[in-house]
């Protein structure tokens, strides 16, 4: 089973988004607020191989069957978004 970690420097959200992958395929996601740092980085990786956040994860697999054409940074992007609003902030349209 191949696994890898992919880190992505999201500068308008100023954080940094993870991804685990097994065999080409997202297992988990997690974000970090703050500098992309040394520091930052730890913390994402540390995060991922700990418990999954399915919540992120199936925020993402819902954009990316409605959105095809996005990005996967921009998906991620945006799944961190809802993720903020839904679960942090409790905003409701």
């Amino acid at each position: 089973m191949k696994k890898d970690i992919q880190i992505f420097d999201s500068r308008p959200g100023d954080r940094a988004i993870g991804i685990l992958c097994e065999n080409d395929v997202i297992v988990n996601i997690t974000f970090m607020q703050g500098e992309f740092d040394h520091y930052t980085i730890s913390s994402v990786i540390d995060s991922l191989m700990g418990e999954k956040n399915i919540h992120l994860i199936e925020i993402y697999k819902r954009l990316t069957l409605q959105y095809p054409e996005l990005s996967t940074e921009e998906a991620l992007e945006r799944t961190c978004e809802l993720y903020v609003i839904a679960f942090i902030l409790q905003e409701v349209d």
